[in-house]
């Protein structure tokens, strides 16, 4: 592992939290439009994260699909602060609201395309272990 990597891993673990009372409420490809306005929890892994300026589009993933989370530093700033420093593979829960995405935004390729979620906290679980080799 580089030293730069390292560096990286410690930065990142003072962001690691302990689960403490949240439990998931739905899985990553199950919410859809009967879900509006549901107060949820979801956990998974990061599959990508974009960073549009305002707001933070990360897609996270299990076993039973991918949906799209939205930190927008207007509802939750400090959810959206932490969410920065998310790359691909961190584990998260985040908790959070349903509603559908504006009109022309839906994503026809995804399940749950018809639903954006934004959410107000988020605890980061895990980052990956980085590996020089593999055996």
């Amino acid at each position: 592992m580089t030293e730069q990597m390292q560096d990286v891993q410690l930065e990142h673990q003072k962001f690691v939290e302990d689960l403490s009372d949240w439990q998931r409420s739905h899985n990553c490809g199950q919410l859809t439009l009967a879900d509006d306005q549901a107060e949820v929890c979801l956990m998974g892994w990061v599959q990508y994260r974009r960073d549009h300026g305002g707001l933070i589009f990360v897609d996270l993933r299990d076993r039973d699909g991918l949906t799209q989370v939205v930190f927008s530093p207007d509802i939750a700033p400090s959810a959206h602060e932490n969410a920065h420093i998310l790359r691909s593979e961190y584990v998260l829960a985040v908790r959070g609201k349903v509603r559908p995405r504006p009109e022309g935004m839906v994503n026809s390729t995804m399940v749950t395309g018809e639903m954006c979620k934004l959410f107000t906290s988020m605890l980061f679980l895990v980052q990956p272990a980085f590996h020089s080799s593999y055996p």
